[in-house]
């Protein structure tokens, strides 16, 4: 959302390109510019009527289809966005030019339809067209990473650097391929440049901390996540594993403490849950287990194949532990025979509280930035 600041400069914007446009009705600059400008303050339709007047206006209105099929992205209309750009595609060409602008933007468009494909072929034909498009090699690196072509997405986030060095998303990005490939030390020099570049910037403290998790540095993941939360007081995530992190030092206090600050912010966090109930485990307050354990179940959370993964068993974790689990809730955590009983495939993007968090098969959020789990591993050496 504009601020105060903001919107009155674009008020004014508006009110220079409308006297223009008052002096010259066919002034298509202006019609494109005004346009953007109300596309930023969120009116989207009157956005969408500027450019279809500077269509309207121009014989090479490729710009104008561009700007509109943006307006109808923002506005999640994404099959005429989509139809704007292909028109843009096609009406450029109709004068010997190709838009490498319109293929990245459809790119993105398909991108959110989840047609990572599509997607992949328009990042080609927009670096073809443009072999410095720095943001092409972000998104179709982003893309390949989607469908788990992590080195490609690396060489395509080393080509991105190369054009452009000083873009702190290019290293975020890469960070978390690195990571996906349990690189943990480029992982973490990648987060830090990132930091490097934009230290205001809440994400890559996020993952910093997910990074020194992994690594059992758990006084520089509590730093990380409070850095993390002192930019975004709202970030759940960081909540979630800073309290994590302090149960790993046998701070209880304060992972409790975390928990309760993450479900506040975000009630149906359903693995904080399991988290929570696990802690309270070490504790043996079996009617907190039991609560933590029933939310969890009833919100759609399989419990007893996240317990499998860091335990051969409820005799393994009584025999590691040193106690005895009452009997219903050795139950909730006993796998069902409905169940397979194949081994679990290792998977990097695992929570290091047993929690299958998203894998970024969905691109979108991946674009859009979501938790990043973290590793099977930790869950098995750190029950």
């Amino acid at each position: 959302m504009a601020s105060l600041q903001q919107l009155t400069h674009y008020e004014k914007a508006i009110k220079h390109f409308s006297r223009a446009l008052e002096k010259r009705p066919g002034f298509v600059e202006a019609y494109i510019q005004r346009g953007q400008v109300y596309k930023k303050m969120g009116e989207f339709n009157l956005a969408i009527a500027d450019y279809t007047q500077a269509t309207r206006l121009t014989r090479r209105p490729h710009e104008a289809y561009c700007g509109r099929g943006l307006v109808y992205e923002a506005k999640g209309e994404i099959d005429k966005a989509i139809e704007d750009f292909t028109t843009a595609i096609h009406r450029s060409r109709s004068y010997q030019w190709d838009s490498p602008e319109a293929y990245y933007h459809r790119g993105n468009a398909y991108v959110t339809k989840g047609q990572v494909d599509l997607a992949i072929e328009d990042y080609n034909a927009a670096i073809k067209l443009d072999p410095d498009y720095t943001n092409a090699y972000i998104k179709r690196g982003i893309a390949y990473a989607s469908i788990d072509e992590i080195d490609i997405a690396i060489e395509d986030y080393n080509s991105a650097i190369r054009r452009n060095p000083q873009l702190a998303e290019v290293y975020y990005h890469r960070g978390i391929a690195y990571g996906i490939k349990g690189e943990g030390d480029f992982e973490i020099a990648n987060y830090t440049k990132a930091i490097e570049l934009t230290p205001n910037d809440a994400y890559p403290y996020r993952k910093l901390g997910d990074a020194y998790l992994l690594k059992d540095d758990f006084d520089l993941a509590v730093t990380n996540y409070s850095k993390a939360i002192a930019l975004n007081p709202n970030d759940v995530h960081a909540y979630h594993y800073r309290g994590f992190a302090h149960f790993r030092k046998g701070n209880f206090d304060l992972a409790f403490a975390g928990y309760a600050k993450a479900l506040a912010l975000k009630p149906d966090y359903v693995q904080v849950y399991y988290t929570r109930a696990r802690t309270w485990l070490y504790q043996e307050e079996w009617e907190k287990v039991r609560e933590d354990m029933i939310t969890a179940k009833n919100k759609g959370l399989d419990i007893a194949i996240l317990f499998r993964k860091g335990y051969d068993s409820i005799a393994d974790f009584e025999r590691q532990n040193d106690v005895k689990l009452p009997e219903d809730i050795a139950a909730m955590l006993t796998r069902q025979e409905r169940i397979s009983t194949l081994p679990v495939k290792e998977n990097r993007f695992q929570s290091p509280c047993g929690i299958e968090l998203p894998l970024f098969k969905d691109i979108t959020a991946m674009f859009q930035e979501q938790e990043t789990p973290l590793s099977t591993r930790y869950i098995a050496e750190n029950p």
